[in-house]
């Protein structure tokens, strides 16, 4: 049989049995990814691993110097001169783990639990964002049941931690191409065309450490809140552990409660809510009944804020062991107006699309080391202004308590294109699959779209993929009945571009 009647996708549209291959097929993909560690920064493993599949299975590819790879994937016969067409999705992961869990990111392997629904992790994030798209491509790519032009599969790293990859890599790559598929969206059914850009911003200030003067000290957890993606749930009002602690410990200082701070920190990760913080602080013995007073009326006040919210969190402020050291006075008090400073969640809405968030941002990491305190924060907005007035806000921030502030490669966002034709074409061939109207979205969260809008601002783009909920959360889940029907979608894209 010629491959050209071969190519007629009717293996992951027709009947359960296929239904379940593809299913199947994918998921081993998947498992491959869950077996190698790839947090943000650390893809050199995953990498050659992509580079190595590639080269088994007989196509052409490059390894660039960031360690993206580019996958060259032949047209099938008679589509030859359809317009090049690239699919695309980053190989790094968010790396979250449930407080007690011994998870190292940079050598252990995600574990797996399957039912009949549904694919999580046990005790950590999943890495279905974006390790599903990575293994629906590969998936696709390799299948002798697909009808399609000349496609290009592009892998980038470090798409959750500042995107380098995406920024980095060659616009070659894009200046010949028509189209672009990125699979990193979370919901079938919906097509997303826009994005928000954003910003990171570094905090660090060198700190001094001196032998406590109090004789008390206090060991104090802030845990089990929500948590979520900073870009997706930032809108749903989740708890920030990182500034509530501080909101904590600040409440008691300017209530007459002299604080000496020996630890802090909370977050794993800049993009993630923080749903876990830590402080330990030494005060005065004559003081031990207002803070902890304090302690009580500031976690009632937080327990009434987010009733029906944060449902699950726990506050503990126990007494513990006096620190040989903590942070001098003037480095403890700059830290905590710094973190209670920054406005943190929403700040604007869209005035030209229902519902969307225009601007936030994400205390997402803080952590006092032996030698600088650290505060880490994310910004978004489909705003160029807004991400102006965010970095203009946060130098003057850092220079009233004393920080240097970095910001760090800025990310562009994805504006709305009004003769995009593969969004037509995809909401096409979703129709044709389900029988249903596509949703088209604009998102507050960041894909790597707008970087490549930047090197082709021709190049065609939509992003789609499977259902998956709680991403950056060890709650993620990908919900497996999605799976088939995106790439039944995306085999119908591919052969109606003849």
């Amino acid at each position: 049989m010629k491959k050209e009647e071969q190519c007629n996708g009717s293996t992951v549209r027709d009947g359960a049995e296929d239904q379940h291959s593809v299913l199947e097929g994918v998921l081993a993909e998947f498992y491959e990814l869950a077996n190698i560690p790839r947090q943000s920064n650390h893809e050199k493993a995953v990498s050659d691993y992509l580079a190595d599949w590639a080269e088994k299975n007989g196509f052409d590819y490059v390894q660039d110097q960031e360690n993206n790879v580019i996958i060259e994937v032949p047209p099938t016969q008679g589509y030859e001169k359809v317009p090049l067409t690239i699919i695309q999705g980053h190989m790094d992961m968010v790396c979250i783990a449930d407080d007690g869990v011994k998870y190292d990111p940079l050598t252990d392997p995600i574990k797996l639990i399957r039912n009949e629904k549904n694919l999580t992790a046990q005790g950590t994030s999943l890495g279905a964002d974006n390790g599903i798209g990575v293994a629906i491509t590969l998936y696709m790519i390799r299948s002798k049941n697909l009808c399609h032009g000349p496609l290009r599969a592009i892998f980038t790293v470090n798409e959750e931690d500042g995107f380098t990859g995406a920024l980095r890599i060659s616009e070659k790559y894009f200046l010949d191409a028509a189209y672009l598929v990125n699979c990193d969206s979370e919901a079938f059914g919906e097509l997303t065309e826009s994005c928000a850009g954003s910003n990171r911003y570094d905090f660090s200030k060198s700190c001094t450490w001196v032998s406590p003067k109090g004789n008390k000290a206090y060991k104090l957890s802030l845990s089990g809140l929500r948590g979520g993606h900073s870009g997706m749930e930032i809108g749903l009002g989740h708890a920030n552990a990182i500034k509530n602690m501080g909101i904590a410990l600040s409440y008691a200082f300017r209530n007459g409660v002299h604080i000496e701070l020996a630890v802090f920190e909370g977050g794993q990760a800049l993009n993630a809510i923080p749903a876990n913080a830590r402080a330990t602080v030494v005060i005065a013995a004559d003081h031990q009944k207002a803070f902890e007073e304090l302690m009580v009326v500031i976690m009632e006040q937080f327990g009434k804020t987010y009733q029906g919210i944060e449902e699950n969190y726990e506050f503990t402020c126990e007494k513990t062991m006096l620190p040989d050291q903590v942070l001098s006075e003037a480095d403890a008090e700059s830290y905590l107006n710094l973190i209670v400073g920054i406005q943190d969640g929403v700040h604007t809405i869209s005035p030209f699309a229902d519902d969307l968030i225009e601007s936030s941002a994400n205390i997402g990491l803080a952590k006092l080391g032996a030698e600088s305190m650290n505060l880490h924060v994310m910004a978004r907005s489909s705003e160029d202004f807004h991400l102006l007035q965010y970095t203009l806000m946060y130098q003057s921030l850092a220079f009233m308590s004393g920080f240097d502030v970095e910001n760090a490669l800025p990310t562009p966002g994805w504006a709305v294109d009004s003769d995009n034709l593969l969004k037509d074409m995809y909401a096409q061939a979703y129709k044709d699959c389900t029988g249903k109207d596509i949703k088209i979205i604009a998102i507050h969260a960041g894909l790597e779209c707008g970087s490549f809008a930047k090197k082709n601002p021709d190049l065609k783009m939509i992003s789609v993929g499977p259902d998956l909920s709680d991403i950056h959360t060890p709650k993620e889940t990908l919900y497996l009945d999605s799976i088939a029907p995106s790439v039944a979608v995306l085999v119908k894209l591919f052969k109606d571009m003849k």
